[in-house]
This record gives structure tokens, C-alpha cells and sequence, in this order.
């Protein structure tokens, strides 16, 4: 009985040692809960007193940074292109003026050159001045030449004048850049086509010195109202004026949504020295010109009618161009014609031109193109690849 009283106690003692401990080990957690909610409160405390001493402290406004004044550079714009080709060429050749038959038939040629190349130079000094310098080689000429050099000028929101050695805005195909036109060449009836012996009514390129007035409509492809150019140049291309005589332009464009159209009409004097030695000789320089384009989409259609006086003859032309996007480029086939002498038999040109433009990206695009024609009577043909890039 006495053992038993003796295992009871001491039962009993263990018991009460392991409820104090338990109780002193809540405690202590109790304890550690208490100093961690005490040390919240005081950061919770110490940022609401940052908060409102920032708010009682007026704000301190930093006063506006004066902006840099822009550099010279930073009103000069640079462009341009190159164009490297290969061509295979069967040509008939024949002399100047055109009209001198027969002509001289040859093999062809084909080789690689740099068709065309343009450096240009835009400087905008004010908001209403615009002065561009185009600089260019070409593959028939020698050496660099300027082709325009020009100062353009906002009288008032819809008016502008342009004085300089300008771009006429004669038709489409002379007005508008390689890669919007498609094709390798203008039409014959603006550009000529050297391999056959044509010149066309703007055979020396799109530039001449002078003056042009242009008022634009006031709400661009929203109504019917067209931009009109209103030109005075010398009508001898680049070369220097050597008499008194004048041309006059007057163009009219429109812009739709379904696409673009217009005339034109130049009426003037040509001068060139003509024979051995060369007398200065003046013939009527008259061109007349309707015109339509649409940007495929994906279907596009271009035309174009000239008719005029050069070298004293008529001359009358054409060309109608179908084009399709097809992938990343443009499908394209157009069929022109082009007569530099009316009344003489046999001296007119017709061809036909199959092309394909592919858009390699943004600044590149490769050109192939099969032209096949006929040159009074003879056969003239081209196949050409072209990679052009735009910088």
C-alpha cells in the first residue's frame, strides 16, 4: 500500500512540472508575438510620420528645362537610290535626229552597269522653306551631274512657289519614281528608247530651269477639286538658255480614293545645234498629255496617251499597264506604243513588257523584266534584272 501512495506522488509531481512547463512555453511564444506586432506598429508609425511631413512641406516645382536649340544637321534630310543592272540586249540603232532610215541593224549587247544613281539633299531651314539638291549618274553619261537644285516656298496654306532647276510634273511616267512605275524604263513616248534610236518627248530627263506656281486642293482625295501646276522654265532641259524663247506647263492632277488622273500641256521652243559644224536650230516643242493610275490592290491599272510636236514632227503614243500583287511583289505586263514621226512609213515602236518586282524589304527590290518590240519593221528586245536600293 505504501509503494502505491509513493508512485501516486510521484505521478502527480510530473504531472504538475509538465503543465508549468507547457505553460511557461506558451508564454514565451505569446511573448515573441507581442514584440513582433510592437515592431510593426512602430514602422507602421515611423512611415505615417514621413507621409505627413511630406504633405505639411509645399511641393517643389523644378523649373521647366530649357530645350536644346537644333543643330544645322538636324534640318538635313538624305535620300536617294542605285540601280544595278544586267541587260541583254538586241537592238537597231540608227542616228539623230530621229526619221533617218534605214536603220542599222546589230547583234545586241549585254553587260552590267549602274542604270541610274541619285543622291539627294533635302534642307528645311524654316517651316515654309524647302531647298533640295539632287545629285545623279547615269549609265549613257559620264561622271556626276546635278539634275535639280531648287528652293520651294509656302506662300499661304494651299499656295507654294518653286524657282530653280525644277521637276516638271509632266504626265505619269516622268513625274513618278522607278519602284511606283514598275517597269525598268519610261515610256518611250516621254523617256525615248536610246537602243532604238528614239527620242521622246522628254528625252533629256525630267528637269529644267524655271519657275512653277502650284495651289493644292484644300482637302486632299475628299472632293474633286485638283492640285494645278502652273510652270514658266526655258524648255532646253539643262543645258543653257540660248535665246529668248520660253515654255509654258500647265498640269492639272487629281487624287480619289479609287486612284489618281490628270493632264497636262507644255507648249514651247526646243534649241540644239544640228550638223557639222553645228547650227543653233529651233524646232516646236508641244506635248499633251492624259493619264490614269490605280495602286494594285491587288489589281492595278496605268495608262497614259501623249501626243504633241517634236523636231518637226507629230508624234502620238500610248501605253495601257495591268499589274497584280503576287506574294511579296508585283506582277506586272504593259504594252506600248510610240510613233516620233507621224507621216514617215514604218518608224514607229511597239512593245510589250512582262515584268515581275519583288519587294526583297523595306529598301531593296529585285526587278525582272522581258521586253520584246518591234522597231520599224526590225525586231528589238531586252531581258534585264535589276537590284535597286534605297538609301
Amino acid at each position: 500500500m505504501r509503494h502505491s501512495l509513493v508512485v501516486l506522488l510521484v505521478a502527480v509531481l510530473l504531472l504538475t512540472f509538465a503543465a508549468a512547463a507547457s505553460a511557461q512555453t506558451e508564454a514565451e511564444k505569446l511573448r515573441e508575438q507581442v514584440k513582433q506586432l510592437q515592431q510593426t506598429l512602430q514602422d507602421v508609425c515611423s512611415r505615417l510620420q514621413k507621409l505627413e511631413a511630406a504633405e505639411a512641406t509645399p511641393a517643389v516645382v523644378a523649373a521647366p528645362s530649357t530645350p536644346e536649340a537644333p543643330k544645322w544637321y538636324d534640318k538635313v534630310r538624305v535620300g536617294g537610290y542605285l540601280q544595278g543592272r544586267f541587260e541583254d540586249r538586241r537592238q537597231m540603232l540608227s542616228s539623230f535626229p530621229p526619221g533617218s532610215l534605214p536603220l542599222t541593224s546589230t547583234e545586241g549587247t549585254d553587260e552590267f552597269l549602274i542604270r541610274r544613281m541619285y543622291l539627294g539633299f533635302v534642307f528645311t531651314p524654316n517651316d515654309r522653306t524647302t531647298a533640295a539638291l539632287t545629285l545623279r549618274h547615269l549609265s549613257f553619261a559620264s561622271g556626276v551631274d546635278i539634275e535639280a537644285a531648287y528652293v520651294n516656298y509656302k506662300l499661304a496654306k494651299q499656295w507654294e512657289v518653286e524657282f530653280g532647276r525644277v521637276y516638271n510634273r509632266f504626265g505619269w511616267d516622268a513625274w513618278e519614281s522607278s519602284s511606283k512605275r514598275l517597269p525598268l524604263e519610261r515610256f518611250a513616248g516621254v523617256e525615248g528608247y536610246r537602243a532604238a534610236g528614239i527620242r521622246g518627248l522628254e528625252f533629256q530627263g525630267p528637269t529644267d530651269h524655271g519657275v512653277y506656281v502650284t495651289h493644292n486642293p484644300a482637302a486632299p482625295c475628299d472632293g474633286w477639286e485638283p492640285a494645278v501646276h502652273v510652270g514658266l522654265i526655258n524648255g532646253n532641259f539643262l543645258n543653257a538658255e540660248n535665246n529668248n524663247n520660253k515654255a509654258y506647263e500647265v498640269d492639272l492632277r487629281w487624287a480619289r480614293p479609287f486612284g489618281q488622273f490628270g493632264i497636262s500641256w507644255v507648249d514651247g521652243k526646243y534649241t540644239e545645234g544640228v550638223g557639222t559644224p553645228a547650227v543653233l536650230t529651233t524646232t516646236d516643242r508641244e506635248m499633251l498629255d492624259l493619264w490614269l493610275h490605280t495602286d494594285p490592290k491587288p489589281w492595278g491599272f496605268q495608262t497614259e496617251l501623249v501626243d504633241g510636236k517634236l523636231f518637226g514632227y507629230d508624234v502620238r503614243g500610248g501605253y495601257g499597264q495591268i499589274a497584280r500583287l503576287v506574294g511579296d511583289g508585283t506582277a506586272y505586263l504593259r504594252y506600248e506604243t510610240f510613233d516620233p514621226t507621224r507621216g514617215l512609213d514604218g518608224d514607229s515602236l511597239r512593245a510589250w513588257k512582262l515584268g515581275y518586282a519583288y519587294q526583297l524589304d523595306s529598301r531593296n527590290e529585285l526587278t525582272l523584266e522581258f521586253m520584246d518590240g518591234d522597231r520599224a519593221g526590225h525586231e528589238v528586245g531586252e531581258i534585264g534584272f535589276q537590284w535597286q536600293t534605297g538609301y
